[in-house]
């Protein structure tokens, strides 16, 4: 070989190995970045992980019922763990030592505090860490210190009141990113944030910061370049206090209650330079001269959705603002100097959602950078615009906005009619949209003179009926065309003949109701169309041709129609291998039939909810590699043929849930492939047995034993999850499961009518994890009927008849996590029952126990329970034998108290040298601190004793609860009780414990404690003199005749609730002494004689109150009332027993953040037009539940106030109809009102359309608020779930789908209009 060959073959060699790394490294960041759908995890089935075995890669457990870590991440390498919605209490000191990981997110767990060796072992590695919604109160700065590499901490969403310098001591020299999002922040420290010198976005919005010292940013800081305050209450833009951050670039202060820009005094030398000031959701309504004149660079400020009647000439003067948005602000008018100052800045400027009907070409003339121009929903006269300037202003034509602008946007519900030759000197336009046209059609001569670069062109709601030939001959570079809410009802078959590079192509109620076959001919030309949507119409007839020159054709939407047919061909292999989603949802589809989808190699997903279809044929579904997804919930399917479903080897998820299916057989997926982790749903049908055409019958089995499986044929399918719930199952045949016994890992058979539980239905799954076998009928469980299932972790047999269990079912189960045997008729349990060492969770609620069932766990199954309940038993007495001899330290001596060090004492000695100091601070025996109870319930017993210190053998318990049950009766008071728990002991339950008394308690971690329904006539100051960390405090229904003078020292005070109490008088200065940090606060039933309307004016943190309209006063107004409460977001407003009308008493301004208001009392009928008329949000939700209001009438909904999106909640009424709030077609209309959700289940709904309008609303929702049909709910379960009484109760889908029709304004129609009668009076009288 030649020395040229050696060196040729080395630099291939190099080549290969480069081009090797780089395709690994792209295939790992996708791996990290993209969302895939990993795969179950080995150890827990509903967890998901990226890689198999010891490196588990990306660990995801989403909402799975964990209370402790699995002990396997502990064991393994993981470079992301998610943990969200779990029930983890607790973090196990060096848990995560030896795992590596880079991000770290627990998020939605009721952690409340971290233990300080929590994340030991991550000092190196750790970069990212979340704790969200953890209920933590304080920031867990001695688990945080020694992360040397941590960059991101998120802490949103907690219950943290006090933050310092300390907190982040030893992230001073990494932390890039912090947020403390809606959390209880009411002041920063001036040392709060020093320490940090890298910090570079810091978030605290969504706390109760009204004032900000000006010496929190005087220091450090020096990276600081996002800071977002919204959603808090400051009343000023802070000048001064951020003056000294030098690199702040974005500043978000929206949802605040700033009146003004310009500070209220002069300042020197302050000019903040920002690419982003946000300044939305405020109350700023007039705009000053000079009011940015302390920005020296604004590139993009927003002040959308602020009250804004005026901006005053030379508001913008000197301001540097590239892009301004103001919309939604109720401008009617604005002064040809309006942005005097942004002549040679302005780029953008959205004028969306006002009330315009002018804007002055002399002024936009002047914007000499503007490009973008935003006047959708508007009434501007887009001709005023571009014609000829006066002669007074008369200028060069280069001078003139209209030739400079790139978008313009004049579409809109309330736009003037214009032509499209209006817009013909704007050439260099690349997006238009508008609104209503002069001429219904489109024709070529429309786009006569046009600019060549136009992209994106939407005719929106512009009332046009026809398409002539070559309409777009002249704009035939748009990529994006719009025709949505049109009435087309003739499309030239060379409308779009020259628009080749057309990519979305959207017709969303855009043909008129007369055409019901799509028009295909004009599609031939679009050959480079990838999406095209045609929803929302009244199609019938999709002709098999329609698509087929459409070669590139990627995702097809024909949702909302009445096609009664798709036929076989439509789509085919050779001309749709582009093709990734079809969406044929809500329309008359009564069957899929042979070969419909087939060899389609990148479809992904196939939606055909709630149509009709009865039948799916054999081979409908074939040789669709990439299918993932298949949807066929809510249809009336009663069978489904064999092999229907053939070589689809990637799919994942099939729906058909709710239909009319009577039996379910896997010989559907005889061919489907070789499906790595399919999840099959067939909830909610009519299912009654389970069996196929090889296993026993239910006749047979009587009389003949079962047959061995061997003898039976299996089908070949790798199902995971299978839904059976909300059946009405009473028999599945032996060996049923079978074909899937190797494989399944969720089982869910709940609320049906199973009566037992035999070997051969359940014991062969070998893989099961997850067993729902809850709202059965079930009265006996086989001794061997889970003979192989050895790997299940939970199961749930809770609201059945079980008497008894057999002694060794679960023995061979040493993975059970978690047992539900609740709503039982339990009365013993075996001994040794349940052995399994990873136990965690035991519900025996809601039984026939009369002792504490300490025998039927093992001694390593109780070590490491966690949660145990109780409650609802006939359990009279409780003693320290119930738990020491599962739950207590087997060794002797006294039970180890934890450490409680104050943040002052700890580390202050401790340094990296010397990590022993920190690491010896608590050291336990494993099997005691951190492996026994900390969930104890045993309310609803029948307790009469509780021996002294029996809960100081449970030293982990931190949560208890003995309500309703009469334990102090012997006249204790209580201190023995709880001996033991005095430093552990976080939550307590002593509700309608018949306490004359609160019994002395030293419990100094007591956060929550529960007094309701006793008999107290008052709170003594030094019963809480030891509850100094109390925080929830329920004080309801007992003797209190004024607010506990105790309450006020309760300086951590949150929520507190004083309902149905005796109290006759709620003065100015009744709750002056409570906490002013109180979030929470009932005063619903009280005894008021007297209600001043200042009584709330010191909450300034207040978000929820809940209190009852007193109609015995007269001036009762709940907006007065809360002039103060400038946090406030929830109101509940129960209607005492004299109210049957409601609705004036909320007439003014209502809290500016107050977006949930809820209304109840059972003696309300009538709901009057003042109701929601002061709400100031843009978004409510409005509950009305549990009261006797029949029909709401249309006026409630006149006067909506600043509300434009509205989700009503009318559950579980009498209510009979309701009519339609949205008053327009579509949501962003100024000044007025659409409906984004609506729930009417549980009424007794007269179904004409007086509710029928509800099926042409849902068409809208889907239309508007649904980015693409994968993502958004076709048929909401609210409409499946409401039932009509004339129509033999049927579900309220039902019946809309097949027997009303009913328009948009239908529910007008049918609620009583004052107006129209008052219009037929005086016509009557005029006539008479």
């Amino acid at each position: 070989m030649s020395l040229m060959a050696v060196v040729k073959f080395g630099y291939t060699l190099v080549a290969v190995t480069l081009l090797l790394m780089i395709w690994a490294s792209l295939s790992r960041a996708i791996e990290l970045h993209v969302d895939t759908g990993h795969p179950p995890c080995l150890f827990q089935a509903l967890c998901t992980c990226s890689k198999p075995a010891a490196d588990l890669g990306i660990v995801t457990c989403n909402h799975v019922p964990l209370l402790r870590v699995p002990s396997t991440i502990n064991n393994s390498k993981v470079f992301m763990l998610q943990l969200t919605g779990n029930k983890i209490r607790d973090l196990e000191p060096q848990f995560f030592q030896t795992t590596g990981l880079y991000r770290l997110a627990i998020n939605k767990n009721p952690l409340e505090s971290i233990h300080e060796e929590a994340f030991y072992g991550l000092d190196n590695t750790l970069w990212e860490l979340e704790l969200r919604e953890d209920k933590l109160i304080a920031v867990p700065s001695r688990a945080l210190r020694y992360l040397q590499k941590l960059r991101l901490l998120d802490l949103s969403g907690n219950e943290i009141t006090d933050i310092s310098g300390d907190n982040w001591r030893g992230l001073e020299n990494t932390l890039q990113i912090l947020i403390l999002a809606d959390n209880s922040i009411a002041n920063l420290p001036l040392d709060a944030f020093s320490g940090l010198p890298l910090l570079e976005t810091l978030d605290l919005h969504g706390n109760h910061l009204s004032v900000i010292d000006s010496g929190v940013f005087r220091d450090g800081m020096s990276r600081l370049n996002r800071l977002l305050l919204g959603d808090n209450q400051l009343s000023y833009i802070p000048y001064e206090e951020l003056s000294p951050l030098r690199q702040l670039r974005v500043l978000d202060l929206s949802s605040n209650v700033i009146k003004q820009v310009p500070p209220l005094h002069d300042l020197n030398g302050i000019k903040l330079s920002l690419d982003l000031l946000k300044l939305d959701n405020n109350m700023i309504q007039v705009l000053y001269p000079g009011a940015f004149k302390y920005f020296n660079v604004l590139n993009s400020t927003t002040l959308d959705r602020n009250p804004i009647v005026t901006i005053r000439e030379d508001a913008f003067r000197n301001a540097k603002i590239k892009s301004l948005s103001l919309r939604d602000c109720s401008i009617s008018d604005l002064s040809p100097a309006a942005f005097a100052g942004l002549e040679n800045s302005l780029i953008s400027l959205d004028l969306s959602e006002n009330n315009l009907t002018m804007v002055s070409k002399f002024m936009l003339n002047k914007l000499d950078s503007l490009r973008f121009l935003n006047l959708r929903e508007n009434k501007v006269d887009i001709s005023l615009l571009t014609t000829n300037m006066p002669s007074e202003y008369q200028q060069s034509a280069f001078n003139s906005f209209q030739y400079r602008l790139f978008s313009l946007d004049v579409s809109g519900a309330n736009s003037i009619e214009i032509s499209l030759q209006d817009a013909k000197r704007m050439r260099s336009l690349r997006s238009l949209s508008v609104g209503k046209l002069l001429r219904q059609s489109i024709k070529t001569e429309d786009f006569l003179d046009f600019g060549m670069e136009l992209e994106d062109l939407k005719l929106f709601g512009s009332n046009l009926i026809r398409i002539e030939s070559s309409a777009f001959q002249y704009v035939r570079t748009i990529k994006t065309l719009d025709l949505s809410e049109n009435n087309i009802e003739y499309i030239d078959p060379f409308a779009f003949a020259e628009l080749h590079s057309l990519i979305t192509l959207k017709m969303a109620r855009g043909l008129s109701d007369s055409v019901i076959i799509l028009p295909f001919e004009p599609l031939k030309a679009l050959t480079e169309l990838q999406y095209l949507d045609m929803s929302n119409n009244k199609l019938k007839n999709v002709p098999d041709t329609s698509f087929h020159f459409l070669k590139n054709l990627r995702s097809l939407n024909l949702e909302d129609n009445a096609i009664e047919h798709f036929s076989k061909g439509t789509l085919q292999a050779d001309i749709h291998g582009k093709l990734e989603s079809i969406c044929l949802s809500l329309n008359q589809m009564k069957q899929i039939g042979q070969h419909t989808f087939v060899e389609l190699k990148e479809m992904q997903e196939i939606l055909i909810e709630d149509n009709l279809i009865q039948y799916i044929q054999r081979r409908a579904f074939a040789s669709l590699d990439n299918l993932k997804i298949i949807k066929l919930k809510g249809n009336r399917i009663n069978e489904i043929s064999e092999e229907a479903f053939q070589n689809i080897p990637a799919l994942k998820e099939l729906d058909v849930s709710f239909n009319k299916l009577e039996t379910f057989k896997f010989s559907i997926f005889d061919q489907v492939g070789t499906a790595t982790a399919l999840k099959v749903n067939a909830s909610y049908n009519n299912i009654i047995v389970l069996t196929d055409s090889n296993a026993p019958s239910i006749f047979s089995s009587n009389f003949y034993p079962p047959p061995k499986a061997q003898s039976l044929g299996t089908v070949s399918v790798n199902l995971r999850v299978l839904d059976f719930s909300h059946n009405n199952v009473t028999y599945i045949a032996p060996y049923y499961f079978r074909h899937a016994d190797l494989t399944l890992s969720e089982l869910y058979l709940s609320h049906n009518k199973l009566r037992n539980i035999t070997r051969e239905v359940f014991g062969s799954m070998v893989m099961l994890q997850y067993l729902d076998l809850s709202h059965n009928h079930i009265y006996h469980m086989e001794y061997d009927c889970f003979k192989k299932v050895k790997n299940l972790q939970i199961i749930n047999l809770s609201h059945n008849h079980l008497i008894e269990l057999p002694v060794g079912m679960f023995h061979d189960m040493q993975s059970l996590t978690s047992v539900d045997l609740s709503n039982n008729n339990i009365r013993n349990f075996a001994e040794n029952l349940i052995i399994s060492p990873a136990l965690e969770r035991l519900d025996f609620s809601d039984n026939e126990l009369s002792r504490v069932p300490t025998n039927c766990l093992a001694p390593a199954a109780a070590a490491n329970l966690v949660e145990l309940d109780l409650s609802g038993n006939t359990i009279p007495t409780v003693s320290m034998s119930d738990f020491v001899q599962r739950f207590r330290n087997p060794e002797p001596g006294e039970w180890p108290e934890e450490s409680d060090y104050s943040d002052e004492y700890m580390y202050h000695t401790a340094r990296r040298d010397h990590t022993r100091v920190y690491h010896q601070k608590k050291q336990y025996p494993q099997n005691v601190l951190y492996k026994s109870l900390a969930w104890l319930d045993l309310s609803d017993n029948h307790l009469v004793r509780i021996e002294t210190a029996s809960f100081s053998a449970l030293p982990k318990l931190k949560w208890l609860d003995i309500s309703n049950n009469n334990p102090f009766n012997n006249g204790e008071r209580g201190n023995n009780i709880f001996k033991g728990l005095e430093r552990r002991l976080t939550h307590l339950g002593l509700k309608n414990v018949s306490l004359m008394f609160i019994p002395s308690m030293l419990l100094s971690k007591l956060k929550s404690l529960d007094l309701s329904y006793n008999n107290l006539p008052s709170v003594p100051p030094d019963t809480t003199a030891n509850l100094t960390r109390l925080r929830v405090l329920d004080l309801s229904y007992n003797d209190l005749t004024t607010v506990p003078v105790a309450t006020h020292s309760l300086t951590e005070l949150r929520w507190l609730s004083l309902s149905g109490n005796p109290i006759t008088a709620l003065m100015n200065t009744s709750l002056y002494g409570i906490s002013p940090r109180l979030e929470y606060l009932d005063v619903t039933r009280l005894r008021l004689r007297i209600f001043e309307l200042g009584a709330f004016g010191k909450m300034y943190a207040l978000r929820t109150l809940k209190v009852t309209s007193y109609s015995n006063h007269r001036d009762f107004n709940i907006p007065r009332m809360l002039t103060y409460n400038a946090g406030l977001e929830n109101l509940l407003v129960e209607i005492d027993e004299l109210g049957t009308e409601f609705g004036k008493e909320m007439y003014g301004a209502l809290p500016l953040k107050l977006n949930n208001i809820t209304i109840t009392g059972q003696s309300l009928k009538y709901l009057t037009q003042y109701l929601i008329s002061g709400v100031q949000s843009r978004s409510l939700r409005l509950t009305i539940y549990n009261t006797s209001v029949e029909e709401i009438a249309g006026e409630v909904f006149w006067r909506p106030g600043r509300v434009r999106n509205l989700t009503l909640d009318l559950r579980n009424n009498y209510i009979s109809r309701v009519p339609n709030p949205s008053q327009r077609g579509w949501p962003g209309v100024p000044n007025s009102l659409f409906l984004e959700d609506i729930f009417v289940a549980g009424n007794p709904l007269i179904c004409d359309c007086g509710v029928g309008w509800i099926e042409a609303w849902d068409r809208k929702r889907r239309q508007y608020l649904c980015n693409d049909p994968h993502s958004c709910v076709a048929t909401r379960d609210d409409v499946r779930f409401a039932t009509c009484p004339s129509y033999e109760n049927r579900s309220l889908s039902d019946v809309l789908s097949r027997d009303l029709d009913c328009d948009w304004n239908k529910g007008f129609l049918s609620s009583p209009n004052t107006f129209v009668i008052i219009g037929m009076s005086i016509l009557t009288l005029l006539y008479i």
